[in-house]
C-alpha cells in the first residue's frame, strides 16, 4: 500500500473510484478545466493537485482532491486548499487516513479548508487533526424565498403524493401567506450577461475590507469560477452610472420540476445593509420574471443576512456541519477564530463544482 501525487493522467482511476463508492465524478471536460484553467497557477504552483492510495493488486483504491484557491487577507495573499473527493474503497478503508495526513502535512498551504465535511466521521477525522469549525453558526440556516407559488406548491405536493386537484388551492394559500411581503424590484438592478471590467473595480475596492479572509473576485477569478455552470447564470448588478453598488450571481439549481436558483455570491461596497437589500430585491424580481419557483441562499455573513431578514425569507436549518479550516500560517491562527473574518459562500469550497458533476 503506498501514497502518491495525484497526475492529470489519473482521471479514468478517479472517476471509476467515485463511481464505485456513490459520489459525483467529473466529466472529462471537467476535469480538464479543473486542473488547467485557473487563473492563479503562478501563486498556486507549489500545491499539489491531491493524493492516490494505491494497493499492488488492486490499483488505486482511494482518492483525496486538493483543490487549491487565491484568497487574501489584508490584501496580502493567502494560498487556501479544500478538501475534496474523499473516498476510499470499504475493504481498504482502515487505511483512509493516509490520504488526510497528506493534506494536513503539505508545506505550501497557509489555510486548509474543508466545506463539504456534512458526512460526521469526515468532522470527526478533521478535528482528529487539529482543525477547528469555522465560527459562522448561521452557515446552514438557509433563507427562502418562493417566487413562483404555483411550481412552488405542485413541486412540493407531488413529492408528497397530494391530489393534483388540490395543488392549485395550496399555491393560493402560499401566495396569501407571502404576498403582503413580498419583496418590490428595483430599478437601480439588471442582469448582465458576464464579468466585465467594472467587475475589477469593485474588487480593487473590496480588497481594502480590513481582518477577513476573502477569495478572489476580479473579473476573471470570477469567469472562472462559474465557467462550468451548465445552465446561464443570474448576475443581478446595482448599478450607480459606470460603477457597481452590488452584485449577486445566483446558480441553477433544480430539483426535479422546482426550478431554483441559489445565490452563489452576494457582494455589496462595505456590506452596506440597504444596499444588499436592493440587489436582493432586484435579484427576487428578476427571478420571479423568469419563472423560477424558488430562490435559496447558504452562508453569508451575518451582517448580510441581517439585512435580508427585512425582505422576509422563509427559515430552514439543515442537519449536518459542512465548515472546518486549519491555520498553517502562524499569523493567522487567532484572527480566524473571529466570526468577523468569515464570509463563506457557494463561492468558496468545492460544493459550487460538485452540485455539477455526475451522479453516476
Amino acid at each position: 500500500m503506498r501514497i502518491r501525487e495525484l497526475q492529470h493522467h489519473d482521471y479514468s482511476d478517479v472517476a471509476a473510484l467515485l463511481l464505485r463508492n456513490g459520489l459525483r465524478r467529473p466529466t472529462p471536460e471537467q476535469w480538464e478545466y479543473l486542473w488547467n484553467a485557473t487563473p492563479h497557477r503562478a501563486q498556486l504552483s507549489e500545491l499539489p493537485a491531491g493524493w492516490l492510495l494505491e494497493d499492488d493488486a488492486a490499483g488505486v483504491v482511494g482518492t483525496f482532491r486538493n483543490l487549491s484557491f487565491l484568497y487574501e487577507w489584508n490584501r496580502q495573499p493567502v494560498r487556501v486548499v479544500v478538501a475534496s473527493a474523499w473516498a476510499v474503497d470499504a475493504a481498504h478503508r482502515r487505511r483512509s487516513l493516509m490520504l488526510a495526513t497528506e493534506y494536513f502535512k503539505q508545506p505550501h498551504a497557509d489555510v486548509l479548508l474543508n466545506t463539504t465535511a456534512v458526512a460526521e466521521t469526515s468532522g470527526k477525522a478533521f478535528l482528529a487533526f487539529r482543525a477547528e469549525r469555522v465560527p459562522q453558526p448561521t452557515y446552514t440556516t438557509r433563507l427562502l424565498w418562493i417566487t413562483g407559488y404555483g411550481g412552488f406548491a405542485a413541486s412540493l405536493l407531488r413529492e408528497r403524493g397530494v391530489p393534483r386537484a388540490l395543488r392549485h388551492p395550496a399555491a393560493f394559500a402560499a401566495w396569501v401567506g407571502d404576498v403582503a411581503h413580498r419583496p418590490s424590484g428595483s430599478d437601480r438592478v439588471r442582469a448582465v450577461d458576464g464579468f466585465d471590467e467594472r467587475f475589477d473595480r469593485f474588487w480593487a475596492a473590496a480588497r481594502g475590507r480590513r481582518n477577513r479572509l476573502q477569495a478572489l473576485r476580479d473579473a476573471a477569478s470570477l469567469t472562472w469560477r462559474f465557467a462550468l455552470e451548465r445552465d446561464p447564470l443570474l448576475i443581478a448588478v446595482l448599478e450607480q452610472g459606470d460603477e457597481l453598488l452590488a452584485y449577486a450571481v445566483l446558480v441553477r439549481r433544480d430539483q426535479g420540476d422546482l426550478r431554483r436558483l441559489e445565490v452563489a455570491d452576494l457582494q455589496a461596497v462595505d456590506d452596506r445593509a440597504d444596499l444588499v437589500r436592493e440587489v436582493m430585491r432586484g435579484a427576487l424580481h428578476l427571478a420571479r420574471g423568469s419563472g423560477i419557483h424558488l430562490v435559496a441562499m447558504s452562508g453569508h455573513n451575518e451582517a448580510k443576512r441581517e439585512a435580508l431578514r427585512e425582505l422576509r425569507p422563509h427559515i430552514k436549518t439543515t442537519p449536518g456541519w459542512p465548515l472546518y479550516y486549519k491555520a498553517v500560517d502562524e499569523s493567522l491562527k487567532e484572527p480566524l477564530r473571529s466570526p468577523d473574518a468569515w464570509d463563506l459562500s457557494l463561492y468558496d469550497g468545492d460544493a459550487l463544482w460538485s452540485a455539477m458533476f455526475a451522479s453516476t
